[in-house]
């Protein structure tokens, strides 16, 4: 087969075409899951895998058919885990911002102002610290390129801190929800 690009003239052998016509169904399979299923982009791109590889098998099931099987295995494979994790409890929690922070590294931080910025988040008992970092991070309270300067460090079992690493300048807490009154 042979393409035009910009003037000039590309034969492709069958491989290339293969692989061109692979991506380009995956691509699809993927779009699919992800914007109309709603699965995450990581369990978009492995369900495209499923539905691909159910697709290639050439059982007479169309492109959509595969995608719907990939999004109940994909949804099986979640309760599935849901039922191992079963003994994982979900915390709510409070992110309390500290929106005016004075002073510097050698006198030390005076927090001068703060507000709950966001209720009832769910953090699991199981998570660890980069996990929370980066589930605030996907809920763009850290931006994604600050992610691996912030640290977290536990002030007791129900609270814990956010911090610049660098300059240990504090940024925010997290309360369990319940407990937050007593802390302010």
């Amino acid at each position: 087969m042979e393409i035009v690009r910009n003037g000039i003239t590309y034969k492709l052998t069958d491989e290339e075409l293969f692989q061109a016509h692979t991506e380009h169904i995956k691509n699809f399979m993927y779009g699919e899951l992800y914007n109309e299923f709603g699965f995450s982009a990581e369990e978009a791109t492995q369900g495209a895998e499923i539905a691909y590889d159910k697709y290639a098998k050439g059982d007479g099931l169309t492109e959509y058919e595969c995608i719907e099987f990939a999004s109940d295995a994909m949804n099986k494979m979640k309760s599935e885990e849901k039922l191992k994790l079963g003994k994982e409890k979900f915390y709510r929690y409070e992110l309390i911002d500290y929106f005016c922070v004075l002073g510097n590294v050698s006198d030390g931080w005076r927090i001068d102002g703060q507000c709950v910025l966001l209720r009832d988040l769910q953090i699991s008992n199981k998570a660890t610290d980069k996990e929370i970092i980066n589930y605030l991070v996907d809920i763009n309270y850290i931006p994604y390129h600050e992610k691996d300067k912030v640290g977290l460090r536990w002030l007791d079992n129900s609270n814990a801190e956010l911090f610049i690493k660098r300059t240990l300048k504090p940024l925010a807490r997290l309360c369990k929800a319940e407990l937050r009154r007593e802390y302010l």
